[in-house]
């Protein structure tokens, strides 16, 4: 069954609206990202979204975990800052160091099971680890691997050429306003991948 575009629901414009005036305020980010990860990963697909877990070193904003054959799998976190802070680079670096810290910690956490479960759910294709980071109405997308975290490679047609984000040191900032259709695409690419 194909996944609206989140932009294609009235709820996203009313929130999008609300926080035109209240975007320095961190809650109405994630309370916009929250939505996001539940209509792209819901509950009745055995979807779990925790706000504010705790890992070795720190608290993530959100972890997205995807309950298969009985198994957990924890594979998205989502970092989310206020438009505020979106001051040069510094929210995205600060972001981005988050992810690689917390998608680390993840991977060794993965590999010590891996030692105990031996199952096919942590395998190296099962455990890939995808990260989100959301400053205000932007966002870049990330993968962890072996040699660290890197932007998520495009998959990309004619229709996108319009849906360009604006260039950032490594990787694309998109709107969720102007680039609906990539983010939607790239939400839909760590569902199928992960």
């Amino acid at each position: 069954m194909a996944i609206a575009r989140y932009d294609s629901l009235p709820v996203f414009h009313r929130e999008i609206s609300s926080t035109e005036a209240a975007i320095d305020y961190e809650g109405k980010v994630a309370g916009l990202w929250h939505f996001i990860l539940h209509h792209y990963f819901p509950s009745i697909e055995e979807y779990v979204h925790r706000p504010q877990d705790k890992v070795e070193s720190g608290f993530l904003d959100f972890h997205t975990a995807h309950w298969m054959r009985g198994q957990e799998c924890l594979f998205l976190v989502t970092q989310t800052k206020r438009e505020a802070r979106d001051v040069g680079e510094l929210a995205w670096d600060e972001g981005k160091a988050q992810l690689a810290r917390y998608l680390a910690a993840q991977a060794r956490l993965t590999r010590s099971r891996q030692d105990h479960l031996r199952g096919a759910l942590w395998s190296s294709a099962a455990t890939r680890r995808y990260g989100i980071v959301a400053v205000g109405k932007r966002c870049r997308f990330y993968e962890y691997g072996g040699s660290g975290l890197h932007p998520i490679a495009d998959e990309r047609d004619e229709e996108d050429e319009e849906d360009e984000g604006e260039e950032g040191d490594e990787s694309v900032k998109y709107s969720l306003v102007k680039n609906a259709r990539a983010v939607h695409k790239k939400l839909l690419q760590i569902k199928r991948k992960h």
